[in-house]
């Protein structure tokens, strides 16, 4: 089972930061998100590879990441209703190792999309993010990205996959990324909506 983020503003957070990669104009957060948003996260120029030396990159490898990744659609599970990382097949698996230390911007992509997705999917259904967990695939997001180097023992949640566009705009070349990130604003302005109507309702019940 997943664990919920403690703060159930993190929607908000992608409707300000993130969506500031599209239009190019911040919205205002709240302290938590506040504090996440000004957190440094690496670019793909700091991310470190698997080797020191980056080897040729197959195209029959790339080609079953990217058949895997455009087709993958988040959906409950067998024992929870949350989607949580998927875990390839060993055909999938095989291509992962097999390019994991080819620096290949095209890979990074495909594998990015599939942890926007979920994140997306999370917010949607859930209006917050969830842990990753630490399955195969999880662990090469997370070296792809370098997430969690500096938070040991802590959840590693699914809107890092957004951070990363954030911090790397030109992944939203890619349309199936883009059309992501858009639906990810969608979301964070509803439940901002939501938050502002309850703030209200709130307020009126304080004044009398």
């Amino acid at each position: 089972m997943n664990k919920p983020h403690i703060f159930v503003f993190i929607a908000i957070l992608f409707f300000s930061s993130v969506s500031c990669s599209i239009e190019s104009r911040p919205q205002g957060l709240t302290n938590e998100t506040t504090e996440i948003q000004n957190r440094s996260v690496p670019t793909t120029s700091d991310t470190v590879p698997v080797q020191s030396q980056s080897k040729q990159m197959n195209p029959d490898d790339l080609a079953v990441i990217k058949n895997y990744a455009e087709n993958y659609q988040p959906k409950p599970e067998k024992d929870t209703v949350i989607p949580s990382t998927p875990l390839p097949n060993g055909k999938e698996l095989q291509a992962i190792d097999a390019l994991a230390n080819t620096q290949s911007r095209e890979y990074e992509k495909y594998i990015v999309l599939i942890f926007l997705r979920l994140h997306r999917y999370h917010i949607e259904h859930f209006k917050q993010s969830y842990d990753l967990g630490s399955n195969p695939l999880a662990k090469e997001f997370y070296r792809l990205t370098q997430v969690g180097y500096n938070s040991e023992g802590e959840p590693i949640l699914s809107y890092e996959a957004a951070y990363w566009i954030k911090n790397n705009p030109e992944l939203l070349k890619y349309s199936l990324i883009k059309d992501e990130m858009k639906r990810i604003e969608i979301a964070g302005k509803k439940i901002q909506k939501e938050l502002d109507e309850t703030t209200k309702e709130q307020d009126k019940k304080a004044a009398k």
